[in-house]
């Protein structure tokens, strides 16, 4: 029986090694504390995580210093949002108090080595398939996620493909050309009233004399 246990804290330290390690590759940042309860405790660094992996998904999020129990509370639940949005199934999500009052960090871990999985497929994936935009750089023989890694969205490809900025360029010329209409417009406006104008009076006049001669 505690053969057992002690298995059992083997594997959970492990696995709990493996996903700090992961957050500190995808952070790029000095290491994190072995405890991993004691940092992620206030889902900074979790929302953290997710914005470098999925650029934009999490617009805002309390990453002051001092924040309150409600505003770590909130940061979690971000997270956990932002991992259903990624894919994760719910069996492999959290309670936000599983994390917050450290009840059940096993659950925690297991739901950030579902991440891990799920980003190193994303990476595979991107960089082992063609696109529109040609062939991505192929993968090393690392499995670990690159910390640069952006998933490519359907207008950071249409960005870098040039789309936009043809876009603009057409747009700017339609602007261009509106404003030269504009201006000629403007300019030979009264020039053809006044012309107008005095055709119909030289009309006018030619046509009494015509009447008066008649």
């Amino acid at each position: 029986m505690n053969n057992s246990f002690k298995t059992l804290d083997e594997e959970y330290i492990q696995r709990q090694r493996r996903a700090k390690d992961w957050i500190e590759i995808v952070l790029s940042e000095p290491p994190l504390v072995d405890d991993l309860s004691l940092v992620l405790k206030d889902g900074k660094i979790l929302c953290k995580v997710i914005t470098i992996l999925e650029p934009g998904i999490i617009q805002r999020y309390n990453d002051h210093e001092n924040i309150h129990r409600h505003m770590m509370v909130e940061n979690i639940n971000l997270f956990l949002r932002s991992c259903r949005w990624l894919g994760l199934p719910q069996e492999c999500l959290f309670e936000a108090m599983d994390l917050f009052e450290a009840k059940n960090m096993r659950s925690v871990i297991d739901c950030l080595l579902a991440l891990e999985d799920i980003s190193n497929k994303r990476t595979n994936n991107f960089q082992e398939t063609d696109d529109f935009l040609g062939t991505p750089i192929k993968s090393s023989s690392n499995n670990l996620p690159n910390p640069n890694f952006q998933t490519p969205t359907t207008a950071s490809k249409l960005s870098q493909s040039g789309y936009y900025s043809s876009k603009r360029n057409a747009l700017s010329n339609i602007k261009i050309t509106d404003l030269v209409l504009s201006i000629i417009t403007h300019t030979l406006k009264p020039l053809l009233i006044g012309v107008t104008i005095g055709f119909s009076i030289k009309s006018g006049i030619s046509l009494n004399s015509r009447l008066a001669a008649f």
